[in-house]
């Protein structure tokens, strides 16, 4: 992963600016994790939000958990797993399933990616 989108990725976390949601990548200003990751990038890929991923690109549909490829690439993430409590698990299940709060992801992503 590029460090320096790392490093804004986990201040945003951090930040409080973000309110936590879970399943969705955005869903009435909450976020998932890699929800927060996309709306950090999403100015410099000219992307913008939609509510219905049917709209036109270049766009990011809020109400997919599935981290965009165009972002995957750009950030150069090729996996969203990092180890937890011995196992191998994916930021979206932390986030969504764990209920992990966004400053614990934040030290996961800052220590693992």
């Amino acid at each position: 992963m590029k460090q320096e989108i790392k490093k804004r990725w986990v201040a945003a976390l951090r930040s409080g600016e973000y309110r936590q949601g879970k399943i969705q990548l955005k869903k009435e200003n909450k976020f998932c994790c890699l929800g927060v990751l996309c709306d950090i990038v999403k100015d410099e890929l000219n992307l913008s939000w939609v509510t219905h991923p049917n709209m036109s690109p270049p766009t990011i549909a809020g109400e997919f958990l599935v981290l965009p490829c165009i972002v995957s690439k750009y950030v150069e993430l090729a996996d969203t797993s990092v180890q937890y409590q011995g196992e191998r698990r994916f930021l979206e299940y932390l986030n969504d399933t764990e209920n992990l709060p966004f400053d614990k992801l934040a030290l996961l992503i800052e220590e693992q990616l």
